[in-house]
């Protein structure tokens, strides 16, 4: 593993554990999970994108899951704006 692959990681990691912290604070825990990903697909104007339908599926149980895209674009713009 290069350094790249440890700092995707860790900053995946860092996403889910906003997500849950949001989610507990705000939502009281009632949001469901989601599949938080990086791209490099750019859209005119987007910063991210959530999926309305459940477009991932948990091959181990079936569990259908929405997804939360951030452009890698906007991650360079800090943790403070992604979240």
């Amino acid at each position: 593993m290069n350094n790249r692959d440890i700092t995707t990681q860790h900053l995946i990691t860092t996403l889910y554990e906003a997500f849950n912290k949001l989610n507990e604070y705000y939502f009281d825990n009632k949001l469901p999970t989601a599949i938080i990903m990086m791209t490099d697909t750019e859209r005119k104007y987007a910063h991210g994108w959530f999926t309305i339908s459940k477009i991932w599926t948990d091959d181990r149980d079936g569990h259908k899951m929405h997804e939360i895209a951030i452009s890698a674009a906007s991650m360079r713009s800090g943790s403070h704006f992604v979240i």
